[in-house]
């Protein structure tokens, strides 16, 4: 029968791409705590204006103030050097006769919480530094706030806050952990998709253009159109990978999608059908048995690695086995098990290969709770898995 080309996607690829960068929630969280402390600090102006009495002392609250909301107003465009201006304005603030504003400390809380999500030592010597101007405060002004127990509470949230960045710091450092691990598990994904389909087409159109070699006149025409129909499908799944690890979205809604059970089942033969055919034209002597629905029982996660084992083993055969001993390939199933094995001999010189594939599809099989059996009496060789199913 002649080649026909089926599309297929990394099923094995996560189906969502990775998780977004947190980054813009951290942003939004700084511009919402800055707008509320602009705001406190504008209407604390317009309080002071109304109340005021010792324009001296109301002078240098309203420029504290003022200045307050500028290196606020910075922590939107360079956080950490906005920070640093606000304790600074707050030790100012300390060390001069005059009233700290509620949003000051507001502030400085929060800064110190930035400093020490940014760096560790960076927030606890903001810490250092506002308890040390605030015991200076209270031992040159007595009838400051800081005189009066004001010293120890203004350290306590000091502490809160630096605590507050540093637990934000290990969860932010566990978040891109996760997103690298996962990154690396798509990126792993795209690279066994490329083994299972790209690499298996390509090693098909090395034996057909081998034969067509190897014939007396022109190649048939038959061998021409399947190694056509091979090239244009290997550029077609190489085309989907590299889509999927641009996480080009049109790509994923119009040309990937997300075979079931059913779906991969419908592969399994079209599949089968092809190898065997190939294999045929190779010159390699076997058969290939099937039960009825071997997927009837599979989630879709387990059909995949079937057929990724499937197609694992044709391409070990065109690898390794000897065309003249002959194959034997079994899929069946029972309500809690597939079943599937393979039996051949090996070639005395056999092509050879990268030893990758059946191994990572062993570590996978038994991590499923699966089991992998080898058997090997001289030249012939049997592999024979068993999955669970749902």
């Amino acid at each position: 029968m002649p080649y026909t080309a089926h599309p297929v996607t990394p099923d094995s690829a996560p189906a969502s791409a990775p998780v977004r960068r947190v980054s813009s929630i951290h942003r939004w969280w700084l511009i919402s705590i800055c707008v509320i402390i602009v705001i406190s600090a504008i209407a604390e102006l317009i309080g002071l204006a109304v109340i005021a009495k010792d324009a001296t002392s109301i002078a240098t609250t309203a420029a504290l103030t003022v200045a307050q909301i500028g290196a606020t107003a910075v922590m939107l465009r360079k956080a950490r050097l906005g920070a640093a201006l606000t304790v600074i304005l707050a030790v100012a603030s300390m060390l001069i006769p005059t009233a700290a504003t509620f949003s000051m400390l507001f502030a400085v809380i929060l800064a110190i919480n930035i400093l020490t999500f940014r760096r560790t030592a960076e927030g606890i010597a903001a810490v250092v530094v506002m308890v040390a101007a605030s015991v200076i405060s209270g031992i040159l002004y007595h009838d400051s706030a800081m005189a009066s127990g004001g010293a120890l509470s203004l350290g306590v949230f000091c502490l809160i806050a630096c605590t507050g960045g540093w637990l934000m710091r290990q969860w932010d450092d566990a978040q891109r952990r996760a997103r690298r691990a996962e990154r690396l598990e798509h990126d792993m994904a795209i690279a066994q998709y490329l083994h299972d389909y790209t690499t298996n087409d390509l090693n098909n159109i090395l034996m057909l253009t081998d034969l067509a070699l190897t014939q007396p006149d022109s190649p048939a025409p038959d061998t021409l159109e399947r190694v056509r129909g091979l090239a244009k499908d290997a550029l077609k799944q190489t085309r989907l990978a590299i889509a999927a690890l641009e996480h080009d979205d049109d790509a994923d809604e119009h040309t990937m999608y997300q075979p079931t059970a059913s779906d991969l089942e419908q592969q399994l033969f079209a599949v089968a059908e092809e190898q065997r055919t190939l294999l045929d034209t190779y010159g390699y002597q076997g058969s290939v048995l099937i039960g009825e629905h071997p997927f009837a029982h599979c989630s879709q996660a387990q059909a995949t690695l079937a057929l990724s084992l499937v197609r694992e083993m044709f391409s070990n055969i065109v690898q390794h086995a000897d065309p003249a001993a002959g194959y034997t390939m079994t899929i069946a199933a029972t309500p809690s098990q597939l079943h599937i094995a393979v039996t051949d001999c090996h070639a005395e010189h056999s092509t050879p290969g990268m030893n990758t594939g059946l191994a990572r599809l062993r570590r996978r099989i038994t991590e499923a709770g699966g089991t992998w059996q080898v058997e090997e009496h001289g030249r012939n060789w049997t592999l024979a898995t068993i999955m669970p199913t749902e």
